[in-house]
């Protein structure tokens, strides 16, 4: 199962000028590597819009259209503009059929931690709000209990409370 699918055109021209080019036209310059293709790989021009939905994903699979064939492929190395993050150049690598199921697998492992990490984030944040509250409530007992041992207790005279007053202030 591809995640986007891509058709690609051979590109011409190298070089800064040509790059620019084609990255202001809305592709993205490229170089495939995979059976048939030489060591150099093949020079191509990928539309960036799907290329940039499939990139979100972890272990993106592309389904490339070379030459008239549907391949199974892989970007390799990405590089980006260091300030607008929009992809400048891609490497793109075939991939066999055992290749495609790990990285199918890969992906739905990522995206099951993922998921867990979620669920144990909320869990946690669950916990943290019932600690803060016990806590929050614990403090409110505490400073009312204060408040109580602070008030003049009803019935004591005058001359109570500056004894007692006077016998805490004497013993310096």
């Amino acid at each position: 199962m591809a995640d986007v699918s891509l058709v690609v055109t051979p590109r011409g021209g190298f070089g800064k000028g040509p790059a620019r080019q084609l990255r202001r036209s809305g592709l993205v310059p490229a170089v495939f590597h995979g059976d048939g293709v030489g060591a150099e790989g093949k020079a191509i021009a990928v539309p960036l819009a799907p290329l940039s939905l499939a990139l979100i994903k972890p272990m993106a699979i592309l389904e490339v259209q070379v030459d008239g064939r549907n391949i199974k492929a892989a970007p390799r190395d990405v590089q980006r503009h260091p300030v607008s993050h929009e992809v400048e150049h891609l490497e793109i690598v075939e991939l066999s059929e055992s290749q495609v199921r790990e990285r199918e697998v890969a992906a739905v492992a990522a995206i099951e931690a993922e998921v867990e990490a979620a669920r144990l984030s909320a869990i946690e944040s669950r916990r943290l709000a019932a600690i803060a509250a016990e806590t929050e409530a614990k403090e409110a007992a505490a400073a009312a209990a204060a408040a109580a041992a602070a008030a003049p207790v009803a019935g004591t005279t005058e001359s109570a409370a500056t004894e007692s007053a006077a016998g805490e202030g004497g013993s310096d």
